[in-house]
C-alpha cells in the first residue's frame, strides 16, 4: 500500500522544529518504512510557495512521482505550513491523488489569539513597525489562515477520496501533546517511536518574546537584523523578556475568540466530540516589573552596541529614554 502523510502546519505550531527534526532523522524514519520528501533545506516549502502562487506543477509533480518510485518504503512524507492555505488544485497537480492508496493529513492548531500574537512577535522582532490594530483585519493574512475550519475542508475532501484516508487535528498545547512536545506528538501520529535528538533538542526553540520586549523593538529605529539580537535577548534567560499570551488585552482576546467561535464549535464537534470547548483558556504570562524591564532594557542597547556599534547603539538608547518619558 502507497501511504502518503501530508504535515500541513499550522504556522507558529512548531513546524520547522519538526521539520529539522524529520531530515536530521530521515534514515531512522526510513527504518521505520517512511520516506522524507524535501525540495529545499528541510521541508517541501519551495514547492508550496509555487503552489500558492498557483504556477503549473508538472515538473515538480514528475520530480516527485521519480523520487517516490525509487524509495523501497511504502510510506512517503511531505510538510510545509505554507500548505495550511494551499490552492488545492495545484497541490493536486503536484500530489496526483490517484497515484496514493491512501493519504492522511495533520494539522496542529493553537488558539486564534495565541497564533495571532505569534504570528505579530515574529514581523516586531524582524523589525516590523506594524501596529496589532492593522493586523487584525479581515484581509490581513493572519486572520484569513485563523479560519482553521474553512481552511481544513479541503484537505477533508481530498482525504474523503480514498477509503482510508483521514485528516488528524492535534492541539498545539503542551498539556495536550504526547510528551508535551509537538516532536513527540507527531511522531505517536505517524505511529513511530521518537528518537531523542539531544542537539535539536537544546536549538529547535522558538522563544517567544513577551510584550514588553516587543515594545521596546517597537520604539527602536530601523536596526538591520534585529532578529539577531533578539535570538541573544532572549537566550538570556533575564526575568521579563519571555512570555506568552500577554500581547492583547482581556477585551481583545474575547473580540477575536467571538470571530472563530461558530467555526471552533464546527471543528470541536467534528474533531473533539468529547471536549466542552476546542481549545482551553490561554494562561498569560505576567508582565515584568520596571526593574525587570530596566534590566533586559540595558542589555538589548548594550548588546547592540556589540552587534551593530556605538552609533546605532546611541540612537537605541535615545529613542528608549524618550518613549519612557511621561
Amino acid at each position: 500500500m502507497k501511504h502518503l502523510h501530508i504535515h500541513i502546519g499550522w504556522p507558529k505550531t512548531g513546524t520547522s522544529g519538526l521539520q529539522s527534526y524529520w531530515t536530521r532523522n530521515a534514515d531512522y524514519l526510513l527504518s521505520h518504512g517512511l520516506a522524507y520528501y524535501r525540495s529545499q533545506l528541510d521541508s517541501i516549502g519551495s514547492v508550496a510557495r509555487q503552489i500558492a502562487r498557483g504556477d503549473d506543477m508538472t515538473t515538480q509533480a514528475e520530480a516527485f512521482a521519480a523520487w517516490t518510485a525509487r524509495q523501497e518504503a511504502g510510506q512517503v512524507l511531505i510538510s510545509s505550513e505554507g500548505l495550511a492555505s494551499t490552492r488545492m488544485e495545484s497541490f493536486r497537480q503536484f500530489v496526483r491523488p490517484e497515484a496514493w492508496d491512501r493519504i492522511s493529513v495533520l494539522a496542529y492548531l493553537r488558539p486564534q489569539p495565541e497564533y495571532l500574537e505569534s504570528w505579530y512577535k515574529q514581523t516586531a522582532k524582524w523589525g516590523s513597525k506594524q501596529s496589532t490594530r492593522s493586523m487584525l483585519v479581515a484581509s490581513s493574512k493572519p486572520m484569513r489562515t485563523s479560519h482553521y475550519a474553512s481552511l481544513l475542508a479541503p484537505w477533508e475532501a481530498l482525504c474523503a477520496e480514498h477509503r482510508k484516508g483521514r485528516v488528524t487535528v492535534r492541539i498545539f498545547d503542551p498539556g495536550e501533546m504526547a510528551g508535551g512536545d509537538v516532536i513527540r506528538d507527531a511522531m505517536a501520529v505517524l505511529g513511530i517511536p521518537y528518537r531523542p535528538d539531544v542537539e535539536l533538542a537544546r536549538s529547535r526553540q522558538n522563544v517567544s518574546p513577551s510584550a514588553a520586549l516587543i515594545g521596546m523593538y517597537l520604539k527602536l529605529p530601523k536596526i538591520d537584523r534585529l532578529q539577531q539580537i533578539n535570538r541573544r535577548i532572549v537566550a538570556s534567560g533575564l526575568p521579563g523578556v519571555t512570555g506568552s499570551a500577554d500581547l492583547f488585552d482581556r477585551e481583545t482576546v474575547a473580540k477575536i475568540e467571538g470571530w472563530f467561535a461558530a467555526e471552533n464549535e464546527q471543528l470541536r464537534a467534528r474533531y473533539f466530540p468529547e471536549r466542552p470547548r476546542l481549545f482551553r483558556p490561554s494562561a498569560p504570562t505576567p508582565p515584568p516589573g520596571a526593574a525587570e524591564q530596566a534590566a533586559f532594557r540595558d542589555l538589548l542597547i548594550e548588546t547592540i552596541r556589540e552587534m551593530r556599534g556605538e552609533d546605532v547603539a546611541a540612537q537605541a538608547r535615545a529613542a528608549l529614554h524618550a518613549a519612557a518619558q511621561p
